[in-house]
């Protein structure tokens, strides 16, 4: 009984120390592969896909085609329209001004996300002006870009590759700010800044 409890506790000793040997060399691959991906983003682009409350638009729009609407829930309908329309506007000027202002390592451009689909599929006219137009000139290699996508809210952008792979540390794919909820809430821009700010820091700070 005793030879038994003495060779598996060799055993489980010689696979910890292979586990523990093992850990640096995972750390220096993700590192590599990080500063890997982090140069192949510098070279190529960075795509945002911009929230643009697509189905809600959709749906009320179709309601107030029908004919047999009242009054009085048209007048609301209308008015949940302009509102949403408007808070595109806001969402729109609020990161595009934010990544103006804190973004720096790679170009970016901006697509509506309603148009993602058509794009992975092979669609080239789906990127925005800074006049919120479509425009044909935008393009960008098929093989070089990275995704700036939204998380567990609207606000929250998540960094991945055009796989929608979100790579091991020390690639950032996300940004953890310790900003309060309202905070987040009342003021968008400034979490917005926080988060491509950090973005942009650790991104140069991996391909230096």
């Amino acid at each position: 009984m005793n030879d038994c409890f003495r060779k598996v506790r060799k055993l489980f000793l010689c696979l910890a120390g292979f586990v523990w040997w093992m850990l640096p060399m995972q750390g220096q691959d993700a590192a590599i592969y990080a500063r890997k991906a982090a140069n192949e983003l510098a070279q190529g682009a960075l795509v945002v896909r911009v929230f643009t409350n697509a189905g809600k638009l959709r749906q009320l729009r179709s309601l107030l085609q029908s004919p047999e609407i009242s009054r009085s829930t048209r007048m609301k309908l209308e008015k949940q329209l302009a509102d949403t329309e408007q808070e595109n506007d806001r969402y729109w000027k609020d990161i595009t001004t934010s990544f103006a202002e804190n973004y720096s390592f790679s170009k970016v451009y901006f697509m509506p996300d309603s148009l993602y689909r058509e794009f992975a599929e092979g669609r080239e006219n789906v990127f925005w002006n800074e006049r919120r137009q479509i425009d044909p000139d935008i393009k960008v290699q098929r093989d070089s870009y990275f995704l700036m996508i939204t998380g567990d809210n609207t606000d929250q952008l998540i960094l991945v590759t055009k796989d929608l792979v979100r790579l091991d540390k020390p690639f950032p794919h996300r940004i953890v700010t310790f900003l309060p909820s309202f905070k987040r809430i009342f003021n968008r821009k400034s979490y917005f800044d926080s988060q491509i700010k950090g973005f942009d820091s650790k991104l140069h700070n991996l391909k230096s």
